[in-house]
């Protein structure tokens, strides 16, 4: 190999990407001392390959030696605009507690779902640890390159401007072990591996040949089949622009290549890089970890640059004020009349390669460039800052590709002026949309096309699709601290859900059709009533869980449904406001809308408050309000309490009925208010929320208004655990990952919905079984608290099963406060926090502690076993 020494820009970036030019093969390789030995290997790389433009087979070979796992990987395929293999040593010492960074990795990228058994990351070999390796690399039979013999932890070849299917290309290999044990243990991971026949055993060397791989391989899922075609056109396309250079140049040569060339090749120069941050990222999001949390692994343990940490986690679907405030918190004080810009190309028909980039007169400076190349499937982002009075005002124009390396160009325009003289500007040339909003955490985002003439910084978001742009869909909790419990149309859903054994009919009516007539003439379904109860008809003031005698206090608290008049005209004014919100899911769910973002927007606080004695605007407090400040029987124990209080009072009154029909109805009725308090005993936002210890911390303070300031933080905290869910069990053994509020029609909900049903049902058979017997279970036999989460399971604050609670109790009863509030990945906590301070961190982060995930809460696809939601709450309309 002749010697090379990097003369041009291009060929400095070539080597500091860690690769070295061979002129003689006119090829690539990566140095010993390159930038990847950082970042080690695991699956989770191979499956962001594709995602960042890579067609390539990937074949681990796994085996034990020397107190150490080893895994030696090969691949072979298309890296972007060139065709290449690699081989790669790696290792790991064999440990229980492998400390927190590579717990944090073998729990993210580390996971390989189809071979659980090697599901770990892996290091790169050390100095000592190289092995001799050589390789050969052939295309339909055709020798394209070869490297080696050559100690080295990474073997690699890559030739720019040819274009391969990786199903083409094969590579002869060959090893060689000094330590024969160690050699022995690689040929049993082959053969393990599948390498049966074609193995040749020289001494201590050992040949193969890497054809057809014998392991799963993330691109042939068929979930991305139609990714994999656009990947391979677009790299066609990449390596047809590519080869117009090279033949201008007349060779491979960074140092003779053209400047035109170089934002082409420097995009591809890091590929390896690129896929182990975008599998670490991706992954990462996939596990709801904060993206700051991301960005720091990458940066301070694995040494990658902001740039291209902040790509990783863009790409990963973290939502645009995420990736801000996680890569570009050092340049919070530069945000001001600054331009926040995302291209979304998730579902575009072409690869964007930037031509040109610039600022107007000087307004601003880009301080995360426009990405040099933006593939199908992913989102490039970028920040032009302002840095002078004027504030910022820049452009860029990229060129699409296709596979013959043709395609549109599009120019793209911003501007956030600091002086409100001239308005925001932004514009865009098809095939691209453009989406608006200003502020430092939007979250009211503009019509497209509309651009708010005033505001900064200037959030844009330039779709190459009619996909709904990134930005739109950072969802955000409603603010309105009185709704903290199962939205009223999820508790009439679950209570109209099961059916009610009657004496003429034992298997059970659907409980929609069964009137349950009350004392004071109402006639309510099972449904209505556990809608009602709890939340707009009891004693203010008066929690069940706190009375001397519960039972006493769950006849009173449902007397104000059943015997007081005022439920006679308030009733029909409740159920009518529940009957519109029932309308708007009823019809999001047929047209398949995403049901949380509906309900998110639905705010009837109000009308509930005014049809419960109170004004409109929420003053003066109706019962609505008047219950929703001391709602404690809805949370954790406090809801068992009112539950079997008011489970028992009915199992009496069915079991001394005697055969009486209307006093059977009567004891449903009770069960039917009691099973609100059961239902929120599946709502994670409930289970392990300290709400009576906050509402006392308020009282405590003795200042007017900030018992209401306590109450805000029991809705936030609330509103975290029913967003990312608690992983539960119950005392029979069933465990699942149960979510909250506004949920319950997601998919994410579907597990919630099916083991909610199954528990209320349990208790309203147990009201029949002790009409039909006159025999009442004790409180510990009860059927649907064995169904409920087991509170206890949810009492190690510190289980990293789930996020980390936001406030949590220390053994004196003290209510501790995460220490990081906007990490949910935080298991450290404080006992010396304010409320204020705390509410206004609590606010600032909503869109770090509440985001966007890949698998975003959507509309639950029902089977045909079970009526659809719709049909369920069209009695209602």
């Amino acid at each position: 190999m002749s010697n090379w020494f990097a003369k041009s820009t291009l060929a400095q970036a070539v080597e500091t990407a860690g690769f070295i030019y061979d002129p003689d093969q006119e090829i690539l390789f990566s140095r010993m001392d390159a930038v990847q030995r950082n970042f080690g290997y695991a699956y989770g790389y191979d499956a962001a390959a594709l995602p960042m433009g890579m067609a390539i087979d990937c074949e681990p070979i796994f085996f034990d030696y020397g107190g150490k796992h080893w895994m030696i990987e090969l691949w072979k395929g298309q890296y972007g605009l060139e065709t290449g293999c690699e081989v790669g040593i790696y290792r790991r010492v064999q440990s229980a507690d492998p400390g927190i960074l590579l717990n944090f990795l073998d729990e993210t990228v580390g996971q390989r779902p189809d071979d659980p058994q090697h599901s770990r990351f892996y290091q790169c070999a050390d100095d000592s640890e190289m092995l001799e390796i050589s390789l050969t690399l052939y295309r339909s039979g055709k020798k394209v390159l070869s490297r080696g013999p050559e100690r080295h932890w990474w073997l690699t070849g890559f030739k720019w401007g040819v274009y391969s299917d990786a199903d083409d290309l094969t590579v002869d290999i060959a090893i060689t072990f000094t330590d024969p044990a160690m050699k022995e243990a690689f040929l049993g991971g082959l053969k393990a591996a599948g390498y049966v026949d074609g193995i040749r055993v020289d001494s201590g060397k050992v040949s193969f040949t890497f054809a057809q791989p014998h392991s799963h391989q993330p691109r042939k899922d068929p979930e991305v089949h139609d990714l994999l075609i656009a990947v391979n056109e677009g790299n066609q396309g990449l390596c047809a622009i590519y080869r117009k250079f090279a033949e201008q140049a007349g060779s491979n040569d960074p140092n003779e290549l053209q400047p035109e060339a170089f934002e082409l090749i420097v995009a591809q120069l890091d590929s390896s890089v690129q896929r182990a941050a975008a599998g670490i990222a991706n992954m990462a999001n996939s596990l709801h970890f904060h993206p700051s949390r991301v960005v720091n692994v990458l940066m301070d343990d694995l040494k990658m640059s902001i740039e291209a940490a902040s790509a990783a986690v863009g790409n990963a679907g973290y939502a645009l004020w995420e990736w801000v405030g996680s890569a570009f918190s050092a340049l919070e004080s530069m945000l001001d009349w600054s331009c926040i810009v995302e291209i979304d190309n998730r579902s575009g028909q072409f690869d964007w390669i930037r031509k040109d980039a610039g600022v107007v007169d000087g307004y601003g400076s880009y301080v995360k460039t426009p990405p040099a190349i933006i593939r199908r499937g992913q989102v490039g982002r970028f920040v032009l800052a302002n840095n002078t009075l004027g504030g910022s005002d820049g452009w860029v124009e990229y060129h699409g590709v296709d596979a013959s390396g043709n395609g549109p160009v599009a120019q793209l325009a911003y501007s956030c002026p600091q002086l409100m003289i001239n308005p925001n500007t932004a514009s865009a040339s098809p095939p691209f949309t453009l989406h608006c909003a200003t502020g430092r955490n939007p979250s009211v985002w503009n019509p497209p096309g509309v651009v708010p003439a005033t505001g900064s910084p200037l959030s844009v978001s330039f779709v190459a699709s009619e996909a709904p742009p990134m930005a739109l869909r950072n969802r955000r909790f409603s603010a309105n601290p009185a709704r903290a419990l199962f939205m009223s149309a999820e508790h009439l859903f679950i209570g109209d859900s099961i059916k009610l054994k009657l004496p003429q009919n034992s298997g059970g009516t659907q409980a929609s059709e069964v009137p349950l007539a009350l004392p004071n003439k109402l006639q309510l379904t099972y449904g209505c009533i556990a809608a009602l109860g709890g939340d707009f008809f009891g004693v203010p003031g008066a929690p069940i869980c706190l009375a001397q005698d519960p039972e006493d206090a769950f006849r009173d608290a449902f007397d104000t449904l059943a015997s007081d008049q005022r439920a006679v005209e308030q009733a029909p004014l409740i159920m009518e406001v529940m009957k519109n919100e029932a309308k708007v899911i009823q019809q999001a769910i047929k047209d398949h809308q995403d049901v949380y973002k509906v309900y998110a927007n639905i705010n009837n606080d109000g009308d509930y408050n005014a049809a419960t004695g109170g004004g409109q605007w929420l003053f003066p407090k109706g019962r609505y309000l008047d219950l929703a400040e001391v709602n404690f029987d809805h949370f954790g124990a406090h809801a068992v309490v009112a539950y079997s209080a008011g489970h028992s009072v009915a199992l009496q009154l069915a079991a001394g009925a005697r055969g009486d029909l209307e006093q059977l109805k009567l004891a449903y009725a009770m069960n039917a208010f009691a099973d609100h308090f059961l239902s929120d005993l599946f709502s994670a936002g409930h289970l392990r929320t300290p709400r009576l210890e906050l509402y006392r911390e308020g009282e405590k303070s003795g200042k007017p208004g900030f018992v209401t300031l306590y109450n805000l933080l029991v809705k936030e905290m609330h509103d975290e655990d029913s967003w990312w869910g608690l992983e539960v069990v119950n005392a029979v053994g069933h465990r699942w990952r149960t979510y909250g509020d506004m949920m319950l029609f997601t998919t994410e909900g579907e597990k919630t919905r099916g083991r909610v049903i199954d528990a209320v049902q349990a208790s309203a058979d147990e009201i029949y079984q002790a009409f039909d017997t006159g025999v009442v279970p004790q409180p510990s036999q009860y059927a649907a608290l064995m169904l409920a989460p087991d509170l206890s399971q949810l009492q190690d604050r510190e289980s990293r099963i789930n996020k980390s609670p936001l406030f949590t109790l220390a053994p004196d009863g003290a209510v501790l406060r995460r220490k990081s509030i906007a990490d949910v990945n935080d298991y450290s906590w404080d006992d010396d926090w304010y409320v204020v301070t705390t509410l206004g961190i609590l606010e600032a982060t909503a869109g770090e502690r509440l985001h966007d995930s890949t698998t975003a809460h959507g509309t639950a696809a029902y089977s045909t076993a079970k009526a659809a939601p719709a049909e369920r709450l069209a009695h209602l309309s």
